[in-house]
């Protein structure tokens, strides 16, 4: 019994002392908060980890591609205040911006499904560089 109990508390003082990764079972309310955040448009690679009793997140947030660098500056900040308001365990949040965009994983292997997402990347280029003349002539031909 006295060996049981001296063993678990080693254990946890042994993860406290390395930086132990947070389950993401644990991470998942977190998550949920973020989200809920005005502008947020999705968040990714979520991680947590324990030094002592201090609990420390690196996330990535994404945000709206043609809003300003001062507005995704805005929307991370309120990330970070709602984190704190609503998790007082977290001691700090490293926030990264991201722009929301279609991404091609290595996996998309429907012909569909890549068409569509081509079909997007285009679009958002159009948008950001509305230099149409050359835009106009990238051709993806012989992608679809």
């Amino acid at each position: 019994m006295i060996l049981k109990a001296g063993i678990e508390t080693g254990h946890q003082s042994v993860l406290e002392l390395v930086d132990a990764a947070i389950p993401s079972k644990e991470l998942d309310p977190i998550k949920q908060t973020i989200l809920l955040v005005e502008g947020v448009k999705g968040c990714h690679r979520l991680r947590g980890r324990r030094a002592g009793s201090s609990l420390y997140l690196d996330v990535h947030i994404e945000v709206d591609p043609f809003c300003s660098v001062s507005a995704a500056h805005d929307i991370g900040e309120n990330v970070r205040h709602q984190i704190h308001k609503t998790h007082p365990v977290v001691s700090e949040a490293f926030i990264h911006i991201d722009p929301a965009l279609p991404l091609i994983s290595p996996g998309v292997d429907e012909p569909t499904k890549f068409r569509e997402v081509l079909l997007q990347r285009k679009k958002i280029l159009m948008r950001l560089f509305p230099v149409s003349s050359h835009l106009d002539s990238l051709s993806f031909r012989k992608w679809l």
